[in-house]
């Protein structure tokens, strides 16, 4: 395949996304009626979350999976809390009123071992500020208004990241304490091209990466059962697709060591302390753990596995994903053998 063909293959691409954006604009039904009609089977829908636990059941697992079931729909109505609302809320408050303690006074820190995966919060900003590196960021602040400028600060942080979208949200916990949180996300590399002939639209193109932030969580000592405090250790970018950063991304000089950092300023300021922020296990049951932070916000992951390992990037091509594109097109338009 010559670079002409390549071009001409994008760029019909490119043409056939922008008549599509053209096609549906002009094709769209009534805003304002689908609006109407969504609200209000939201809203019935969502009234008869957490209702199960009014019902009447013989066995303790038929409870405990209709709690699991009612988080999930609660989750994909929401995408995971960040279209949540005050129905939302509330289907989540009236789940909590069944749940809330359950696990928590028989648990050990062994009992948090493993990869969850983050599927609801509280907080529309719940999937970033789940991790130690927030987390430990939040803890810094040491009056209301302080914590309130933070808030607002990672309004701002997710409206930033509106460009991109937001995949996995995973916590690796190992044995003996460490955390890595992993924040995958991804964006359009060309969103807007234009072609004044061919209309417009982007090009299918995506740079991925994952924000990791490595951090130690530990129970409180002398505390009540379910207080733990994390701290942070490390951040870093794992698995981006940017061909000739990626190497350097995984290196050791692609590493924040953000301990060492803090270890330094307490040597030298004696009146700072390494962050810590404080959590409160609020259920941990039939794989569902459910954390809170200090602002309140309410975390919810459920258990995929027990592995304790990382997701390893090593599959993942630095190429921006052109060889997949070629590879596609050529599969399904030109059907030439490569």
């Amino acid at each position: 395949m010559t670079f002409l063909h390549l071009f001409l293959a994008l760029a019909l691409l490119g043409g056939a996304a922008g008549f599509s954006h053209q096609y549906r604009h002009k094709c769209r039904p009534n805003a304002s009626r689908m609006t109407r009609v969504v609200r209000l089977a939201s809203s019935n829908y969502l009234d008869s979350i957490g209702d199960s636990e009014t019902t009447t059941t013989t066995t303790t697992t038929v409870k405990k999976s209709t709690h699991l079931s009612d988080l999930l729909r609660l989750s994909a109505t929401t995408l995971r809390g960040e279209q949540g609302d005050e129905d939302s809320k509330e289907a989540y408050a009236r789940i909590l009123e069944g749940i809330e303690g359950k696990g928590v006074e028989g648990s050990s820190e062994e009992d948090l071992v493993g990869t969850w995966s983050l599927v609801y919060s509280t907080s529309a900003e719940g999937l970033f500020r789940s991790s130690p590196f927030f987390l430990t960021a939040r803890a810094v602040c040491k009056t209301d208004d302080d914590a309130d400028k933070f808030s607002w600060f990672c309004q701002m942080h997710r409206k930033a990241l509106a460009i991109s979208r937001i995949g996995k949200v995973k916590q690796i916990i190992k044995e003996g304490g460490e955390v890595v949180n992993e924040f995958n996300t991804i964006a359009g590399a060309i969103p807007f091209l234009k072609f004044s002939l061919l209309g417009s639209g982007g090009l299918p193109i995506e740079i991925e990466g994952c924000i990791t932030s490595t951090g130690v969580i530990g129970a409180v000592e002398g505390g009540d059962k379910g207080e733990y405090n994390i701290g942070m250790k490390e951040v870093k970018i794992a698995g981006s697709n940017i061909p000739g950063l990626r190497s350097v991304l995984d290196s050791e000089y692609g590493v924040l060591d953000t301990k060492r950092l803090g270890d330094f300023i307490e040597s030298v300021n004696q009146n700072y302390d390494n962050p810590k922020a404080p959590l409160k296990l609020v259920s941990l049951f039939d794989g569902i753990r459910i954390v809170r932070d200090e602002s309140g916000i309410d975390y919810v992951y459920v258990k995929e596995s027990d592995d304790q390992k990382p997701t390893d990037f090593g599959t993942r091509d630095a190429d921006l994903g052109f060889l997949k594109l070629i590879e596609g097109f050529n599969d399904n338009v030109i059907k030439a053998f490569i």
